[in-house]
Order: structure tokens, then sequence, then C-alpha cells
């Protein structure tokens, strides 16, 4: 496993400690999904042009994924671009998306 994802994953678990192993184990799979969803390495993973566009990846994501998978994928990404310090607005955006489905 790639060790920024291990970072990721580990701080994820620290700003989560009262989450079950499962769902450790369910935001690993988010995020390997959203790597094979841009055919790309967690470290390549940006906000600048891969994650930009909240509509775009929810169209991927549902030409490919199951509505469950879909907002399990979202969330993921949520944390993802929280992990990154993201603008609050991108992060809004997918908040926004998250509801909407």
């Amino acid at each position: 496993m790639d060790a920024n994802l291990t970072h990721f994953l580990q701080w994820y678990r620290t700003s989560n400690p009262q989450k079950s192993k499962a769902t450790y184990d369910a935001m690993r799979y988010n995020i390997t999904r959203i790597c094979k969803l841009f055919e790309c390495k967690f470290d390549d993973l940006n906000t600048d042009n891969l994650l930009s566009d909240p509509e775009n990846t929810k169209k991927l994501l549902r030409d490919k994924y199951s509505l469950n998978t879909t907002i399990q994928t979202i969330l993921g990404i949520k944390w993802y671009l929280l992990f990154k310090g993201s603008s609050n607005n991108l992060v809004k955006k997918y908040e926004i998306l998250l509801k909407e489905l």
C-alpha cells in the first residue's frame, strides 16, 4: 500500500476513533475506488482537475457503480478533501451532492 495512502488512513482513524474496523476498511476501499475511477495512484489525486468538478465525479461514479457505492465513494472524497486542506467551497459542493443523492 502506498505510504501516503497509509498516512491518510491513519489520519482518518485518528479523526474518527469511535468508528469500527469495517468503517476504516470501507474508507480504504473508497479511496481505492476513486483511484481506479480516475486511473491514477493515490499520490496523483488532486483537486485541481480530477476532483474539481463534483457533478462530473458523480456522473462517472453513477455510470459504473450503484447508488450506495456512489454515496460511499463521495464520502471518501469528502474526507480526502478535508485531509488535503481543500477549500471549504469544494467540500460544500460534495456535501450538497450527497444530499441530492
